[in-house]
Parts: structure tokens; C-alpha cells; sequence
């Protein structure tokens, strides 16, 4: 997908037409707190084990090891992305 717009920088030099999504200080703050609103909200709903065993152990410090959680956070982020643009999931 095209850079969300919670990755744009202060100097507002972001190209929004390049793919993916850079992982400076203040993206990962804010897919961080994004897992933190779907935790608080769904933790009961959350079945994969490999993902708690991640979400438990997190530590921003060693943030390079935690996968799952990266890719949650990753994915959290296009969802905002999309509710943003008005975008809805299609349920097939």
C-alpha cells in the first residue's frame, strides 16, 4: 500500500505516492499506541498464543525482534489509513 498519512515527517517532505511505511521514532510511537487502543479493546477476542507470548514480552529496546507485533502494528496502521480515506473492509 502507499505511506499512510501518520507517517509524515514535521518538514511535511513526505511523498505519499511512494510504498511502505518508514519506521522512524514517531511511526513506531504511534503504531504502538494503536496496539494499545486494540488491546484494550479486544484482548479477550486475541486466540493466536504466539502473538500474546509477543505482545507480553515487548520490549522497545530489542523492538527488532518482535515481529508479530510489528506486523500488527503495520496492519493497524492501514486500517486508520483506510477508515481515514472512508474506505471499507470487504467481507468475502
Amino acid at each position: 500500500m502507499r505511506r499512510p498519512q501518520a507517517t509524515a515527517n514535521s518538514s511535511g517532505r513526505t511523498n505519499f505516492k511512494q510504498y511502505g511505511v518508514p519506521a522512524p521514532e514517531h511511526v513506531i510511537e504511534h503504531y504502538l499506541d494503536l496496539i494499545a487502543n486494540y488491546i484494550s479493546d479486544y484482548c479477550e477476542q486475541i486466540q493466536f498464543l504466539d502473538m500474546l507470548d509477543e505482545l507480553i514480552s515487548y520490549s522497545y529496546e530489542n523492538k527488532r525482534k518482535f515481529d508479530i507485533v510489528v506486523a500488527l502494528g503495520l496492519s493497524l496502521l492501514a486500517d486508520e489509513e483506510f477508515t481515514i480515506q472512508g474506505r471499507v473492509a470487504r467481507t468475502n
